[in-house]
């Protein structure tokens, strides 16, 4: 029978250790440079989807996480004003606070439209561009869109589900209109529907994009009005929601102007300086023009939709401010406490009223109302009620009492006159105010 070599085992391990801790060290480096590669990728994947609102952080500078957790962070533990906690759970909804912060994460935007019979706060999330409908009365969110258009600077909507979402990339200022394709019905919804809906998944956005280099846009039902640059001059252009049927009806040397469409009238302001009188003149849609309010300094106005009085503010040499109104009758009054126009919003269910966000106190000091605009200084307001046809005047709201303090902007009233929304200018996150407390 055969003997079997015999092996030198001090031999073996003297060759066979040192090959083998070779290999062992190889290994934990490729798993080392593997896991560099992964972690590299999902990063990539993590800012992709902070994006789009898919569960990781929109940005360092946002409290929550994805754009959708952002919004529902603010829906539950509604105990106190403007208290954010996480969301509702389904069948467990109650009314909203009377101060309630729809969203810890910046919207572009903030209207009011009609789910079935309830009144609900549709806003536009700055980071995402996704839609979101808040419904006080149940403290309910609902994402309504899932199209991703990062970075929204502005926003402005028309009819029922329209939306212009405006933005700017290397090639200059982008604009998008377009109509929400929900993947649900959204006709009439109770609260548990409308977390379905949330949960199950939002629709798209789905539109054209308009001319590029729009400077100022306002919509309206069934059309819009935009300002943009023509042949060395500025344009004004009266369309569809969807940019068809485009008519110039007016064009001006200057650039800075702000619009607002009132009824079947549209307010052209120069924009607001220190020291700078601007003009405001109402254009027909058929380009008709005339001259409503002329060379005031700091102009800044707000138009009556129902019975086109004019809401204006001024800013004097001293840096005084005086809001005033003008009657369609030419007849002008001067309201009791010193605000921007800009901070005011008129009452749809009661004409003669408006809400005005009132600062306690005004910076000394800065110039304004340019300051405010570039946001250097911001104030901390109280909303006050003035009717402008028997002169009354009340406070509606301090959000001190929810331990708040808010720089309202871009205020509005609900069409039943119920809510009001607006956005913190210090923050840009948008809220809702319920004027009436239960």
């Amino acid at each position: 029978m055969p003997r079997l070599p015999r092996i030198d085992l001090a031999r073996f391990y003297r060759y066979a250790m040192p090959v083998t801790v070779a290999a062992i060290i190889l290994i934990l480096i490729a798993l080392g440079i593997w896991f560099l590669y992964l972690h590299e990728k999902q990063s990539v994947t993590d800012a992709v989807s902070a994006g789009r609102g898919l569960g990781t952080d929109v940005s360092s500078a946002f409290p929550g996480g994805s754009a959708y957790q952002n919004v529902v962070s603010a829906v539950s533990s509604v105990f106190g004003g403007g208290t954010s906690a996480t969301s509702t759970p389904a069948g467990a909804t109650k009314a909203a606070p009377q101060l309630w912060e729809v969203a810890t994460a910046p919207a572009a935007s903030i209207t009011f439209a009609k789910d079935g019979t309830s009144t609900v706060a549709r806003f536009l999330d700055a980071a995402s561009g996704n839609i979101f409908d808040a419904d006080p009365a149940t403290s309910v969110i609902a994402r309504r869109t899932k199209t991703l258009m990062p970075r929204i600077a502005q926003g402005a909507w028309y009819g029922e589900e329209g939306a212009v979402l405006r933005y700017e990339d290397n090639a200059g200022i982008e604009t998008f209109s377009g109509s929400i394709n929900a993947a649900t019905t959204t006709g009439s919804l109770s609260a548990t529907e409308a977390q379905a809906l949330a949960a199950n998944g939002p629709g798209d956005l789905e539109g054209a994009m308009l001319p590029r280099g729009i400077l100022d846009l306002v919509a309206a039902s069934s059309s819009i009005f935009y300002i943009a640059p023509y042949n060395g001059e500025y344009a004004g252009t009266i369309a569809k929601p969807d940019g068809s049927d485009a008519k110039r009806i007016w064009t001006s040397p200057l650039a800075e102007w702000r619009a607002q469409l009132a009824g079947n009238r549209i307010l052209l302001v120069q924009a607001a300086s220190e020291g700078v009188t601007g003009s405001a003149y109402e254009l027909g849609t058929d380009g008709s023009s005339s001259l409503v309010l002329a060379n005031l300094p700091g102009l800044a106005a707000r138009e009556n939709a129902t019975t086109h009085a004019i809401l204006y503010s001024t800013v004097g040499g001293s840096g005084a401010i005086t809001l005033s109104v003008r009657a369609s009758d030419g007849k002008v009054q001067t309201l009791p406490f010193a605000t921007f126009a800009d901070k005011c919003a008129w009452d749809p269910a009661a004409p003669s009223v408006v809400y005005c966000a009132v600062p306690h106190a005004i910076p000394q000091g800065s110039v304004l109302p340019d300051a405010w605009y570039r946001g250097e200084v911001h104030f901390d307001d109280a909303i006050w009620r003035f009717d402008t046809a028997t002169g009354s005047v009340s406070q509606a709201y301090d959000p001190h009492a929810a331990n708040r303090s808010l720089d309202i902007l871009d205020p509005m009233v609900s069409p039943d006159g119920t809510y009001l929304a607006f956005r913190d200018a210090a923050s840009g996150t948008g809220w809702v105010l319920r004027l009436t407390a239960k």
